[in-house]
């Protein structure tokens, strides 16, 4: 099996602009957003035999957990709807060298001609490839809009009842359950 180019983080980075455009935003949560992920990483293993990002992904009470993504949004969006922009300390106004250190900070794009303390930002996403893309922008337009506890219910986790809370879930387990999946036509 091939290794994954992308983190989870920079494929949910692309999940919130792509949302945004195809203006289905108001669906996208941190909790649907890692169950859309483990969809995502699913069949892209089945169909391409590969993983579309490196993190582990945890069963979890509610479905599943990537770590990282949940750092990144759950805190601050909950359940709610994760917007394209927020506030974000404007380096351009502070010494750009006090920021050095906090994670993922390059990441954010802030307009150049801003001269506030803060500054609105985007999430800035890495050009993904073709097929990435096509697994992330499938994968959201067909489930985005299904409820969490839909998603939680049918397309996913009906069988991780009596399954272990923490456990990370194997690649290859993965693999087999969305093979099974596509050639039971689901």
């Amino acid at each position: 099996m091939k290794e994954a180019k992308y983190t989870a983080l920079e494929l949910a980075y692309y999940m919130v602009d792509y949302t945004h455009k195809k203006q289905l935003e108001c669906y996208l949560s941190p909790l649907k957003m890692s169950k859309l992920l483990y969809v995502a990483q699913g069949l892209s293993l089945a169909i391409y035999h590969q993983p579309l990002f490196k993190d582990e992904i945890k069963k979890c009470k509610y479905g599943v957990r990537i770590e990282e993504v949940d750092k990144a949004f759950l805190k601050s969006y909950g359940g709610n709807t994760i917007p394209s922009t927020y506030l974000e300390v404007n380096y351009m106004y502070w010494a750009e060298f006090i920021f050095c250190s906090i994670p993922y900070y390059r990441r954010y794009l802030v307009h150049p001609d801003c001269h506030d303390t803060f500054a609105l930002a985007y999430y800035k996403n890495e050009e993904l490839d073709e097929i990435t893309r096509l697994i992330l922008e499938q994968t959201i337009n067909k489930l985005v809009i299904i409820s969490n506890t839909e998603l939680l219910k049918s397309v996913i986790f009906d069988s991780w009842a009596y399954q272990v809370s923490g456990e990370i879930i194997d690649l290859d387990y993965l693999k087999i359950e969305y093979i099974s999946r596509l050639t039971q036509g689901e």
